[in-house]
């Protein structure tokens, strides 16, 4: 078997020990190693692998790179070492293997302290280097590094507290050790003096103090924190002996000399850690008193330190009694000089972060924090200084305020937390440092393990936790455009143009970023780019491993299935992340979501009780089942707390909601008489004004509320499709309003000539165009169009964007049918696409393919069936039919009152003819003809009608 190590050192070898010759081929040998630490599964995506070894090159060129590189492999190390899984993934045989990483790892998770102490000789690959590798890859070495040093110091820590009673100087190795592997660890130190004190080289933990503090003074200017400071000064109040005077014969702690220098100890750990023994000094011989006094000074010595490192380090405060679990701790923002306000914004968010993931202690979420603020007459974007967070907490009810303060001191940073009870005291405080912006978020990891530790988080279960720079990102400037692209979403309520720039920056500067990729992901499906959407998902998905936890990891396939129309998978996800997490906020919005797109409506009320959630906004659920003067109920309370708030969003978004209730319910006046007042503010309004207004024959008002909006240039999130939408839509109601099929085919022409609509992605394109040119005659044009987007998905290797856009070109394929007379293609296509909900601009819609089914039955000449689809038309709830109505509930109702009238349904004929006279009583004079044709109509069916149907309906 070959034995690859890696930790403090790097060597490829047989049993009989010879060096293998594939060291001196480093892109090869780090190739096998890349593999090998594929932890988990044992496999790694081909694609992940192309992109770190070969990123100059295309895919065509990189797949054969792998292949050549996987044969070497394979003929130099045997058959049996790289191994294949499908296509799409590579590894390697851990039986062909030995690796000392795995085996560590093996070693920890078996509870093997000393087998895994004695693997860990020092850094992972320290000094490797991969010619013409992709960033990323030193950022993954970098990382894992990180990460096996983390895991390392607690296989030495567990090594000596299990060496601590039978052999001392194991013990006291052990934690040289451990220190030299985090030297900036504050939290480490402490625990390590404590140790030392109790093993009675209470001398060595005086020293290693000492230098720590001279470290600290010189090297960043800095104190250090109050519980070190007593630590220390317990060791000092029990006197200096000699270096010989309570030591317990071990070796050195500095591993190569007596005087522990932290820094160096960090430069040269693989060199310290094989460090010899230093024999230490004999004991002189004292007279019985001297010794007894010795004894006495020196066990006062221990229990002091013991004591002030249980007070300050190993007792929490939830242990204490001084918070408890269910108490709320306020994150207050970082503050820092004005040139560092950026990093210090990004450094809340992390500590948050961090924080809002144990369970020791409740973190007060971002909405809870706004809604004080509003409460306060404050926009949400007010920074939280020490003042505003204090009246913050008391206005809520907080227990316990988090002070964090970022101080520049030469090319570091030093990071002071306080947390702190309302009134004013202080419960504890924890200094780190970093010595370069490049170390900072490091620091802010060892800070917020260190609260976590305080606030009663076992160390077992920070020691399974990956650094913070390993699963958000090591780039400060990447963390800091993140942060303030999820500031701007946050206090706009929109994914504006420049937060999308943002977040691109942000994967410029660091492409592993994973939140990123998922945050670009949803910014791209809001804008209708299906092809850019599912890539960002992709890569979200790619680089999961450097989410936070296993619950955001769930959240990026959630929403990637999400997005793929998946949702039977996403579902499944999203309840694995409530279990994770009862309140995380991305499962318990999209559930809900998930379900309606099923037409699971009557689930989700029952699912989110279970779950013991109230939703914010239930209207959609009721609204679907058919329970629309509730959902109104609601809109009027959300109406009149909004009234009370100063925050111009929280009007806003109560009127816009119950403008599109009343349009639900086809109360189109009400709908504009909320909507008007929102027109120059609110990218929801135009649609709710232009759609009500067409609904009521008023097409040329209608048209103007579009066409203005198009001009300005606004953001284009409204009832257009990305670009094309308002002309298509223009088109489609010209041709069933007015009848005009020559200004609807000129438009479509424009469109689909336009070079805008043409340099879109054929993959990305609404099909929108496409229903209007089947719906115009030109179904021709409309085939081509069809064909154009349906070869565009057909080299989608991984069927994303096939699956995303199924239910789309299962509408154009039905369109196209209609208009090339194939009524049965046609039924069937429009049967399936009415099982399932309809995207229209953000939302989904559930009656949306109805009308377009109704008209497949009369190209069929089912006239039974073309009733009872268009009697369920308009009876189905839907918050989110109003375009959809706005082309075809007149037509409808009109054309219901002919087909009942022929099929002597006189009543049904009269209601649905009064409906459609009442509709357009203020049409544009161009539809008034028709307005009177029905008048006639009606006033016939009257007539006719028996004398027990007349009054009712009139009375109705």
């Amino acid at each position: 078997m070959l034995r690859l190590r890696t930790l403090g050192g790097l060597s490829l070898c047989t049993d009989d020990g010879a060096d293998h010759p594939l060291l001196s081929q480093p892109k090869r040998l780090g190739l096998l190693i890349y593999l090998a630490a594929a932890n988990g599964a044992g496999f790694r995506r081909r694609d992940q692998v192309m992109s770190l070894f070969w990123p100059e090159l295309d895919g065509d060129h990189a797949r054969g790179a792998l292949r050549q590189a996987t044969y070497v492999l394979r003929r130099d190390l045997g058959e049996s070492v790289v191994r294949s899984r499908g296509e799409e993934e590579i590894g390697v045989d851990p039986d062909a293997l030995w690796f000392d990483v795995t085996a560590f790892l093996t070693a920890l998770a078996a509870g093997d302290a000393r087998a895994a102490f004695d693997l860990y000789q020092g850094d992972f690959l320290e000094a490797f280097f991969v010619t013409g590798a992709a960033p990323e890859f030193e950022q993954w070495l970098e990382s894992e590094r990180q990460r096996l040093r983390a895991m390392g110091s607690r296989a030495m820590w567990l090594v000596a507290d299990q060496t601590a009673a039978g052999d001392p100087a194991a013990a006291i190795e052990a934690i040289r050790r451990a220190v030299a592997l985090a030297p900036d660890d504050e939290i480490a130190l402490r625990r390590a003096l404590g140790q030392l004190a109790t093993l009675g080289d209470r001398a060595r933990a005086l020293q290693l103090y000492q230098a720590f503090c001279e470290r600290l003074l010189r090297e960043y200017g800095a104190q250090p924190s109050t519980e070190t400071k007593a630590i220390g000064q317990a060791l000092q109040r029990s006197g200096d002996p000699t270096p010989s005077e309570g030591r317990v014969d071990a070796p050195s702690l500095a591993g190569r000399s007596d005087a522990v220098d932290i820094a160096a100890t960090r430069n040269n750990s693989t060199t310290s850690n094989r460090g010899s023994a230093v024999a230490a000094a004999s004991v002189p011989r004292r007279s019985w008193p001297a010794r007894f006094a010795l004894a006495t000074a020196a066990m006062a010595s221990i229990a002091l330190v013991v004591s002030a490192a249980r007070n300050f380090d190993v007792r929490s405060l939830t242990e204490s009694g001084q918070v408890a679990a269910s108490d709320e701790l306020l994150v207050a923002d970082v503050q820092a000089p004005e040139g560092d306000s950026l990093n210090a914004r990004a450094i809340t968010e992390l500590l948050r972060s961090s924080l809002a993931a144990t369970r020791s202690i409740r973190v007060v979420t971002r909405e809870a924090q706004d809604q004080t603020l509003r409460r306060m007459l404050l926009p949400i974007n007010t920074r939280l200084s020490d003042t505003v967070a204090r009246e913050i907490a008391v206005r809520s009810g907080y227990e316990a305020v988090l002070l964090t303060d970022l101080r520049p001191i030469g090319r570091g940073f030093v990071l002071t937390s306080r947390v702190t009870t309302v009134p004013g005291g202080e419960l504890a405080s924890i200094t780190e440092t970093a010595p370069s912006g490049d170390a900072l978020i490091a620091a802010v990891d060892r800070l917020a393990r260190a609260l976590r530790r305080r606030l009663g988080e076992s160390r077992d279960s920070l020691a399974d936790i990956l650094p913070l720079q390993q699963v958000t990102t090591r780039s400060l400037k990447a963390l800091a455009l993140f942060t303030h692209a999820q500031e701007e979403s946050r206090i706009h309520g929109q994914q504006p143009p420049h937060v999308l720039a943002l977040l691109r920056e942000t994967i410029a500067a660091d492409s592993t970023f994973a939140m990123a990729h998922r945050r670009l992901g949803a910014a791209y499906f809001n804008l209708g780019l299906t092809r850019e959407s599912l890539a960002a998902f992709r890569a979200a998905e790619r680089f999961s491993d450097r989410s936070t936890d296993e619950e955001s990891r769930l959240v990026i396939r959630m929403m990637l299935h999400g997005n793929q129309r998946d949702y039977e998978r996403a579902i499944a996800e999203a309840h694995e992340v409530l279990r994770l997490n009862p309140r995380n906020p991305m499962a318990l919005n999209q559930l809900p979501a998930y379900r309606f797109s099923l037409g699971q409506f009557d689930r989700v009320d029952e699912e989110m009780g279970r779950l013991g959630v109230v939703k914010p906004n239930p209207v959609n659920s009721w609204t679907y089942q058919g329970h629309g003067a509730k959902a109104l109920d609601f809109a009027r309370q959300r109406l009149r707390e909004a009234h009370d708030s100063t925050w111009v969003n929280s009007t806003r978004s109560a009127r816009n909601l119950m403008a599109r209730l009343h349009a639900a319910t086809f109360a189109y006046d009400s709908a504009m008489h909320y909507a008007i007042p929102l027109s120059g503010s609110d990218p929801g309004t135009p649609l709710i004004l232009a759609a009500s207004r067409m609904a009521k024959g008023q097409l040329a008002l209608a048209m103007t509320v579009q066409a203005s909006r198009v001009r300005s240039g606004d953001w284009e999130i409204y009832m257009t499709d990305v670009r094309t939408g308002v002309e298509s839509f223009s088109a489609m109601a010209e041709m069933l309003l007015v009848a005009d099929t020559s200004s609807a085919r000129q438009r479509l022409q424009r469109v689909i000539t336009n070079a805008r609509y043409r340099d879109v992605d054929p993959a990305n394109r609404p099909i929108r165009p496409v229903l209007a040119l089947a719906l115009a005659g030109r179904s021709s044009d409309a085939r081509r169009v069809l064909v154009d987007m349906e070869r565009a998905v057909e080299h989608d290797d991984s069927g994303d964007i096939r699956r995303a856009r199924a239910l789309d070109f299962e509408y154009a394929r039905g369109a196209v049918a209609i208009s090339e007379g194939r009524a049965a293609d046609a039924i069937a296509a429009f049967t399936a696409a009415s099982t399932s909900m309809m995207y229209v601009a953000l939302d989904t819609c559930r009656v949306c393919a109805l009308p377009w089914l109704g008209r497949a039955y009369e190209l069929a000449h089912q006239p039974d069936s073309v009733v009872a689809v268009y009697e369920r038309y308009l009876t189905t709830g839907d918050p989110f039919r109003l375009s959809s109505d706005a082309l075809w509930r007149a037509r409808i109702l009109q054309r219901l009152g002919q087909l009942h009238a022929q099929r002597g349904d006189t009543a049904m004929a009269i209601k649905r003819l009064a409906e459609f006279i009442e509709l357009w009583k203020d049409a544009d004079p161009s539809l008034q003809r028709e307005v009177e044709r029905a008048a006639r109509q009606l006033a016939a069916l009257r007539a006719s009608a028996p004398i027990a149907v007349t009054p009712r309906v009139a009375a109705r």
